[in-house]
């Protein structure tokens, strides 16, 4: 009773997946109907044209690069000086202590 019960079961379940897999599209063929909104979907798109050269921006500044390389390696010490006495004195007064440094985030 029970093994006819199981086959019964069986089929029922091999049927359902076969309707279930029957109902499904295929996906390696694709539908006229997608072919035919794909081919107009890229039609509908407007052309975009870039120039060719972009000029490069002007800021109106003028900074030696000389003196940013300075003020990038003052700002390094300060920071390393910071790290370090946080490393030997960790505290919250130290963590958010101010610094010195002029570029300020």
């Amino acid at each position: 009773m029970l093994l006819t019960l199981a086959a019964v079961a069986a089929i029922i379940w091999l049927v359902a997946c076969g309707v279930f897999l029957g109902l499904v599209p295929d996906a390696e063929t694709p539908r006229e109907e997608d072919a035919v909104v794909a081919d107009a979907s890229v039609s509908a798109q407007p052309v975009i044209s870039l120039p060719k050269e972009v000029p490069a921006p002007d800021y109106g500044i003028d900074v030696p690069v000389e003196l940013l390389l300075h003020r990038l390696e003052k700002h390094i010490r300060h920071e390393e000086a910071a790290a370090r006495n946080y490393i030997e004195q960790p505290s919250a007064a130290n963590l958010h202590a101010p610094t010195d440094s002029m570029m300020v985030n």
